[in-house]
């Protein structure tokens, strides 16, 4: 729809790419997974998301009609053509939504893309020509998982220490519980292997926490916080509580766990979530 909108224009379009923030790192990549990406994070919660830019970084208010016109253009084509699907575009949310809460499967950790040639659409700065010149690629469109971990029932989290966690939660729109009483309990802890600065504008951030997954036996305190992944961003929710996944809240030390050898947060495995242990979740959904 944007492609067919743009072309009478005489505009052009290329799959969106972005250099590295880090300096001395010539790489390009065809956007980026990182699951705090608003486009993704949005995409994981089971909305359409798309990300328009157009050309032009740095170069202040130069070409500043073409540019507006371009989003306008655009933006009016993407809300027609969801319009002219509606019924069929709201069912497939449903669908793909109501999947996610079902979801078993395993959580991926870290993946890798894909290395390419691609031309890329410069311009000659001197002539405005068109130059294109081909690079190296990563087409993160192609991936591979290389870290897989089990997707427990959900996660527990210290109620000394739930606040800040509980607030980007909130923010996500997740669902989560209580715990009405104590409970002794099977769960995964984390412990930290090695800690690391990640650089939280690249586009791929890197992992800087990685961690090992211990199975253990805790006392669960009474209102200790409880966050189920059966639900619609069940996928996310784990991406954000993962230690080891990209943008964490642990790897950005949000639960202020800095300096600590364990962490705040652990897992309760699927086969531990038994009809006791759920009676004594109290999940008042909030």
């Amino acid at each position: 729809a944007v492609i067919a909108a743009i072309a009478p224009h005489k505009l052009k379009s290329f799959v969106y790419h972005t250099t590295s923030a880090r300096a001395g790192d010539r790489s390009i990549s065809v956007g980026g997974n990182a699951p705090g990406i608003a486009r993704n994070a949005f995409g994981l919660m089971g909305a359409v998301s798309i990300l328009l830019e157009t050309r032009g970084v740095g170069i202040g208010l130069e070409s500043y009609q073409r540019r507006v016109a371009t989003h306008y253009i655009a933006a009016k084509a993407l809300l027609e053509a969801a319009a002219s699907m509606a019924p069929a575009l709201a069912a497939t949310i449903a669908d793909v939504r109501a999947a996610e809460a079902r979801s078993t499967d395993d959580i991926v950790i870290a993946h890798t893309g894909t290395k390419t040639l691609m031309a890329l659409p410069l311009i000659d700065p001197a002539t405005g020509q068109d130059k294109p010149v081909t690079v190296d690629m990563l087409d993160t469109r192609v991936l591979t998982g290389v870290e897989h971990r089990a997707r427990p029932a959900g996660y527990l989290i210290a109620a000394d220490r739930a606040a800040p966690i509980r607030a980007r939660l909130d923010l996500m729109g997740a669902q989560w519980c209580t715990l009405n009483r104590r409970l002794e309990l099977p769960v995964e802890r984390y412990e930290i292997v090695s800690r690391r600065d990640a650089d939280p504008r690249a586009i791929n951030p890197e992992r800087s926490l990685q961690v090992r997954v211990l199975a253990d036996r805790a006392t669960v305190e009474a209102g200790t916080l409880y966050v189920p992944l059966d639900q619609a961003a069940g996928t996310r929710i784990a991406l954000v509580l993962e230690p080891d996944a990209p943008g964490s809240i642990s790897a950005q030390d949000l639960s202020g766990e800095a300096g600590s050898s364990a962490l705040v947060i652990s897992r309760l495995p699927r086969q531990a979530m038994s009809a006791s242990v759920a009676g004594g979740l109290g999940c008042v959904k909030q």
